[in-house]
């Protein structure tokens, strides 16, 4: 997903500090309005999920000229194929490495080869 910075909307980040009880991603760019990449990072890290930065691509939304998303579909069928070659932390559960708070998140084409 994609978020917006919650602080935007008036929501502490504390509200998002514990991590997720399911497997996840936070897709992320360098220039999105709503959530510079910086908080993005720290984010996911909270979460302890993966952050992917797709490089200036703004925020992804369709008012941002985001319309219908093959890599979107290719982002999402390589996480199902990679949590499907984890072993489990709990019966149901993947685990996800997360991305340390404070390291840039690395570019898609690194995290996952192109389909």
């Amino acid at each position: 997903m994609a978020p917006a910075d919650p602080e935007r909307f008036a929501l502490s980040h504390r509200m998002f500090a514990e991590s997720l009880a399911q497997p996840g991603l936070l897709i992320a760019s360098d220039n999105d309005p709503w959530l510079p990449i910086e908080k993005a990072t720290a984010l996911a890290a909270n979460w302890g999920v993966r952050c992917v930065n797709l490089g200036p691509v703004g925020h992804l939304n369709v008012a941002s000229g985001h319309g219908p998303w093959p890599l979107g579909k290719a982002i999402i069928e390589s996480m199902r194929s990679e949590l499907g070659n984890l072993p489990d932390s709990e019966p149901g559960h993947a685990k996800v490495s997360p991305n340390p708070i404070g390291h840039r998140p690395a570019p898609l084409r690194q995290i996952w080869h192109s389909h």
